[in-house]
């Protein structure tokens, strides 16, 4: 007697749903394709216990009759293809027909529809199997409720997640669904309590009412390029904020949501000169693409994609990026968002350590000698040390008897401030041995020192590279793996006019960049630890002299080294280190206005 046997409809069914439905999100991300291909406007989510005790969506799209409710919860059941040419044509979320099928066969689903045509209809189904039905009063659309997902597969319902972790699968699931078609509302109710409300708005608005505490509308901005056969929009954030993880690079085409590292890749490379080491972009990609170029039944969840033209779209959204924050860098001063900063100083405020800053008699700058010196300093073009001023505010506080002492104070500090004609500024002194201030544009500029340095040098070491050869080879202490390095690359170690030989005792460094005698033992340090490939050598290498080179946190700079650098950074083409952190930070006038309280 032979050993195959074959399947009674019932497990065959429950088999065929554990590929589509594993989790409580796979039925949320079904019946959302489903309402969205509907052509709704108004599609509203509700869960419980993370959608282990309750699913249920409702929209107000096209809706069905009797017959297609009917027909809607068998296999392979669809109104999206007909035969396997309609494969090229596809413009759905859904087109195999087997979402409703798979839930039905998993829980306890209630389905009502109605058409434009059509009376309500009502079915109840266990086990793929209708128990109820009937006619009903119902809306144009659809209500789908699946109730105890998993009750008739004890292994899979064991396996779930505590209801948080269900929540927050779904909660991703439906932020996917819902970023793509901002033309729709959507609405996610949660044990009751509304969730997230998504109007119809604009890309940026719903990206940033998707995620709020995450993204601004006012610092995302948008590109978008077409191609013959596809299309790139992309809704790219402030590098000025970033991540440490990449869950915030997603990628959708033809408005599904898809996981590709490929692309993802091609997000960060295109921010590679904007962002620290280890830290990745806030990045929204949607492409559009023929039907005829992208396959979509590879994944039973069409996460994955086959892309005819894949490498052309990794290259145009990294160089679409790269583009465009070059040119951003350059020409713009983006808003930043101080609303936090803005809370946090109303805390301090706040605080009772700080009680008597807050009570003053009157404000400090009606004080008249006070004022008095201000006008004059900007006369004059003086400048005011920032502790000693604070002090003369302690003592004018402390009554009209004491103003004499603080005006003796006043005329103490007084000294002549540095004004550049060039570049316009006003260099106020260094914080922090860190920190140059200096107001400029209207704004105050906060310049990192090392970064502004760093960059500066950068520069100077990739555009000016000249031979100086030394007069006592440097012998290399390499390990093997180092060695083999060195092999590999010295050619372009001497395109860098670092001339290194190799000899039956070792790699001696015979000449070097001008400027850099003396930092042999830092190329080697560089050859043993960074190691970085082919392609990043150059990049890598000046970078990383110029980090050695530049000047450091806590290094205390004279004035006319300071001037210098404030003079070489306003000059910079591009306003980030070579790892890519800003040089500077800007407050303008007029957020340093609101953070004080002067405007509301």
């Amino acid at each position: 007697m032979g050993k195959i046997n074959l399947l009674n409809q019932s497990v065959a069914k429950r088999i065929a749903a554990g590929e589509v439905i594993d989790r409580p999100y796979s039925v949320v991300r079904e019946l959302l394709d489903n309402s969205i291909d509907a052509k709704s406007s108004s599609i509203t989510l509700t869960i419980e216990e993370g959608g282990c005790n309750l699913i249920k969506v409702v929209d107000d799209g096209e809706g069905m009759d009797e017959e297609d409710i009917k027909k809607s919860i068998l296999s392979h059941a669809t109104s999206k293809i007909n035969s396997l040419a309609d494969f090229s044509r596809l413009d759905t979320l859904g087109f195999r027909g087997e979402a409703l099928s798979s839930i039905a066969a998993c829980s306890k689903l209630t389905l009502v529809s109605k058409s434009q045509q059509s009376r309500g209809y009502k079915i109840i189904c266990e086990d793929s199997k209708i128990v109820d039905e009937g006619e009903t009063s119902a809306n144009i659309g659809t209500s789908i409720e699946v109730k105890e997902l998993f009750y008739n597969i004890p292994a899979r319902r064991k396996f779930l997640k505590s209801a948080g972790a269900e929540t927050r699968a779904i909660n991703e699931a439906f932020l996917e669904k819902a970023l793509p078609f901002n033309q729709i509302e959507f609405k996610l109710f949660s044990n009751s309590k509304l969730k997230f409300f998504l109007p119809k708005s604009s890309l940026k608005e719903r990206m940033a009412s998707a995620y709020p505490s995450d993204i601004l509308a006012e610092n995302i901005f948008e590109i978008d390029k077409n191609f013959t056969d596809y299309s790139v929009k992309i809704l790219g954030y402030s590098p000025n904020y970033y991540r440490r993880d990449r869950k915030m690079i997603k990628i959708f085409a033809n408005n599904r949501f898809i996981e590709d590292f490929g692309l993802s890749q091609a997000a960060e490379y295109g921010y590679r000169h904007n962002l620290p080491g280890g830290s990745f972009p806030i990045c929204f990609i949607f492409l559009t693409v023929n039907p005829q170029f992208v396959d979509f039944n590879v994944h039973p969840a069409k996460k994955e994609v086959k892309l005819m033209h894949k490498r052309e779209i990794h290259h145009a959204i990294s160089s679409m990026l790269t583009d465009y924050l070059l040119r951003r860098e350059s020409n713009t001063i983006e808003k930043k968002d101080y609303a936090s900063l803005e809370r946090n100083f109303a805390t301090f405020l706040d605080t009772p350590q700080n009680n008597q800053r807050q009570s003053f008699k009157k404000s400090s700058f009606d004080d008249p000698i006070l004022a008095k010196y201000i006008q004059s300093s900007r006369e004059e073009s003086n400048f005011i040390a920032a502790e000693n001023i604070t002090e003369a505010i302690d003592i004018m506080e402390e009554g009209e008897e004491d103003k004499k002492e603080s005006e003796h104070i006043i005329n103490q500090i007084k000294s002549p401030i540095y004004t550049q004609p060039s570049n316009n500024f006003r260099y106020y002194g260094q914080l922090f041995n860190l920190f140059l201030i200096v107001e400029a544009n209207d704004a105050l500029y906060l310049i990192d020192q090392h970064a502004a340095d760093e960059r500066s040098l950068y520069d100077k070491f990739s555009n000016d590279i000249s031979e100086q050869r030394l007069l006592i080879p440097y012998k290399l202490e390499l390990d093997s793996s180092s060695q083999d390095f060195l092999r590999k690359n010295l050619d372009l170690f001497s395109q860098l006019k670092v001339i290194i030989t190799e000899g039956k005792d070792g790699f001696f460094i015979e000449s070097l960049p001008s400027g850099f005698k003396g930092d042999e033992k830092s190329i080697e340090d560089f050859i043993v630890s960074e190691r970085p490939s082919t392609s990043d050598l150059r990049k890598e290498f000046f970078a990383n002299m110029a980090c050695k080179a530049a000047v450091k946190d806590g290094d205390m700079l004279s004035y006319s080294a300071a001037i210098d650098l404030i003079n070489r950074t306003f000059d910079l083409p591009e306003k980030r280190c070579p790892h890519g952190r800003p040089v500077w930070h800007i407050v303008t006038k007029q957020h340093l206005f609101k953070l004080i309280g002067r405007i509301v």
